[in-house]
């Protein structure tokens, strides 16, 4: 498929998605749809057989009976999404300019196979393309073609439910500040390995141990990475504690035997013990979390630290807006001739700690944004603010988004990175179809002028995607 077809058939499902449904008048159905989720084995079209549920074009692919009894069926599905990208002095002017921008092309094609009521099979191919980048896609940009996920699923027990997966699969926990599916990545992340959920009552748990898939740009020539070892364990529960009406726990292991960081490369063994705390009650929004690491990086300790407290109240006015108020900090290390380590690692990270432009990443990082949202129309909203950088320790160096040192700390004591503006129009046009745009302006502060280069970054992103 050439890239003007690709482009084609994005807009037609977009034009056939906003159309009008010969069944809508099926809506006041007491029963309840489902919904279309980023992690898309979450979803359960079981509902579907209904033939009152069966309101648009779709349904007929997203329930195939595959028998009589209603418990066996296939439910297909997939993602398209087109994203266009600007920089202005990319990486603070050290990257090649590109003055016209690039082109992102991501698509996931999944089934999700249930022979029974205990056994599930899901399968999900994804294709990312990228063209147009001065200096060519950077490493999670562009993935020809691959077996994204392939897992098989067995309900051990109904009462309470306890399942198995094995294979290869998505992962995220949360708010995906530690492991998470890289959604605002061209290419997603997925893992070899094995997980045991399970539900009983109010109570969730998870535990698993898998590798992280490499990134190779060929067709179908991605591997688990032998180099790393995920393993950990959460929960998670309503409840009245305090203030909070959701409380969670975890603990998640990593083995690395190539940490990167500003001290150098060793062998890195990291033990991260967290907690996260949720509450929505009537106009206020909570939410916290944070956790502390152990272990030891060649010869050396480890011992680092990460707090993320998000708050915010959403007024009754016109346009509905929601005052926010948003703080990250992650430890950096204190002196790179010790052998002990302080730098936070934030495992597999999604880019929220500095929102989709991923100018600065989630270690040796404080951050303070103040923000407003506004609703101008029905899904629809408008989001403006300020975030002010620096790094925790003036010693360890600046990192990105994949956790690399990308400025080393020792040529500067200057502890402000930088101040970014932002701004950022999202709208769900349908439960198909959903677009976004972020414009960013990063004005760089001591850190980076005392480092050069140190230019001023302006980012422009678009996005639309469909998902059926």
């Amino acid at each position: 498929m050439t890239r003007r077809s690709r482009v084609g058939l994005i807009v037609s499902l977009v034009a056939a998605s906003l159309a009008p449904s010969a069944g809508r008048a099926q809506a006041d159905s007491p029963a309840q749809r489902p919904g279309y989720e980023l992690i898309r084995f979450d979803e359960d079209w079981s509902g579907v057989r209904d033939p009152r549920l069966r309101i648009e074009w779709w349904d007929r692919i997203k329930y195939i009976p595959l028998g009589r009894g209603g418990t066996a069926y296939l439910s297909l599905g997939g993602d398209l999404r087109l994203r266009y990208e600007a920089y202005q002095n990319p990486g603070f002017g050290a990257d090649p300019p590109d003055r016209a921008g690039y082109l992102l092309q991501r698509y996931l094609i999944h089934a999700d196979l249930h022979p029974g009521r205990r056994l599930r099979v899901f399968v999900q191919f994804q294709s990312s393309l990228a063209s147009g980048r001065a200096g060519g896609p950077r490493a999670f940009d562009a993935d020809a073609l691959e077996l994204h996920q392939g897992f098989a699923e067995l309900r051990i027990s109904g009462r309470p439910e306890i399942a198995v997966r094995a294979g290869r699969q998505e992962l995220e926990f949360g708010s995906s500040r530690l492991i998470s599916a890289h959604e605002n990545f061209n290419v997603r992340q997925s893992f070899d390995g094995a997980r045991l959920l399970f539900h009983a009552g109010r109570w969730r748990a998870t535990a698993w141990v898998a590798r992280p898939i490499g990134i190779s740009r060929g067709l179908f020539d991605n591997e688990s990475d032998s180099t790393r070892l995920l393993w950990g364990a959460s929960f998670a529960r309503p409840t009245d504690l305090l203030l909070w009406d959701n409380v969670g726990a975890f603990y998640v292991g990593l083995h690395n035997r190539r940490g990167r960081f500003d001290q150098g490369t060793r062998d890195e063994l990291r033990h991260t013990l967290g907690v996260r705390l949720r509450r929505q009650r009537g106009a206020w929004d909570s939410n916290f979390e944070a956790s502390l690491q152990v272990g030891r990086f060649g010869s050396g300790r480890i011992r680092a630290w990460d707090v993320g407290v998000d708050n915010g109240i959403s007024l009754r006015a016109p346009l509905a807006p929601r005052l926010g108020i948003r703080m990250d900090a992650t430890s950096g290390d204190h002196d790179p001739a010790d052998p002990d380590l302080q730098t936070f690692n934030a495992l597999f990270p999604n880019t929220a700690y500095s929102g989709l432009a991923g100018l600065v990443g989630p270690a040796n990082s404080v951050d303070l944004t103040p923000s407003v949202r506004i609703a101008p129309a029905a899904g629809m909203t408008l989001t403006t603010g300020v975030a002010f950088f620096w790094r925790e320790s003036t010693r360890d160096a600046l990192y990105n988004v994949q956790l690399v040192p990308v400025r080393a700390g020792s040529p500067s004591r200057a502890a402000h990175v930088g101040t970014q503006m932002t701004l950022e129009l999202g709208w769900r046009a349908s439960p198909h179809v959903t677009y976004s745009a972020t414009y960013t302006h990063f004005t760089s502060g001591g850190f980076l002028r005392q480092t050069p280069p140190g230019e001023n970054v302006r980012f422009v992103m678009t996005w639309l995607s469909y998902r059926f």
